[in-house]
């Protein structure tokens, strides 16, 4: 928590001035009262802690294509709690430290695209930091040798194959 101060020094002008009013002016009891009371308020007012926005920065995003637990990494300056918006949903941290923050989607397979994350503090939001877009898959990259087993039209039917299973064509290389 970040704590702002105004001039207290002030506010002692001010008590001074009173008093010295005061002295030479006779004051009902009503009007002394009223501005003991203000003086008090404001005093009050100025060695009141305020909050301020954390301010939050990304470090690492998501790789365009991830697993089905996609990372997100960010640095925050102040503690708070994370709010997730977006159709990634609330990952598995909701609690944000000074520093860095590493958080964990689990995702079904899809692409992702409006994900944000933001850390309130008190009643206080930091910036809102939109996590590029990216696709989840439970597909992992296939690297195959030219020539699947020394013949092209076995690749092309064993690629066939996979990319009938649901694997991204993309991903499959000869």
């Amino acid at each position: 928590m970040k704590t702002g101060q105004t001039h207290i020094g002030m506010l002692l002008f001010i008590n001074y001035l009173l008093l010295i009013i005061n002295y030479h002016i006779k004051m009902t009891k009503k009007l002394k009262g009223i501005l003991f009371l203000a003086f008090i308020i404001m005093l009050g007012v100025a060695t009141t802690d305020r909050v301020e926005a954390a301010t939050v920065s990304q470090i690492s995003s998501v790789p365009a294509l991830s697993d089905e637990t996609a990372t997100y990494i960010f640095n925050s300056d102040s503690e708070g709690t994370i709010v997730y918006s977006g159709n990634c949903g609330t990952a598995d941290k909701t609690v944000a430290v000074v520093g860095q923050n590493k958080v964990t989607w689990t995702l079904a397979n899809g692409v992702y695209s409006n994900c944000t994350v933001t850390v309130r503090n008190g009643s206080t939001n930091s910036n809102t930091l939109a996590v590029p877009s990216f696709e989840s898959t439970s597909k992992y990259p296939v690297v195959f040798v030219h020539g699947w087993m020394g013949n092209s039209s076995a690749w092309s039917s064993a690629k066939s194959y996979l990319v009938n299973k649901g694997w991204k064509s993309e991903l499959l290389v000869a």
